[in-house]
C-alpha cells in the first residue's frame, strides 16, 4: 500500500487523471483504508471545482497561465 507522503504528492496527478492504471489503483486501495488521506483528496477536489467555477469567466488568459508558472515552481 502507498504511503500517506506518497498519496499527498500524487493527488494533482490524480484529480487531473493522469496516473496510469496501477497508480490509480494503488491510490484509491490507499483512500479506502486512509480517512486522513480521502478527506484531504476531497478537500483539495471541492476547492479545485469552487475555483474553477468562481473564477472561470473573470479570470483572463494570461493571468491563468501566470498562476499556472508560478504553481509549477512550487
Amino acid at each position: 500500500m502507498q504511503s500517506c507522503e506518497k498519496v499527498i504528492q500524487s493527488i494533482w496527478e490524480f484529480l487531473d487523471r493522469e496516473l496510469d492504471a496501477t497508480g490509480l489503483a494503488e491510490l484509491q486501495k490507499h483512500l479506502v483504508l486512509c480517512r486522513s488521506c480521502f478527506t484531504r483528496v476531497e478537500f483539495e477536489r471541492a476547492l479545485r471545482d469552487n475555483c474553477k467555477t468562481k473564477t472561470a469567466h473573470i479570470c483572463p488568459d494570461k493571468l491563468k497561465l501566470k498562476i499556472r508558472q508560478i504553481i509549477e515552481l512550487y
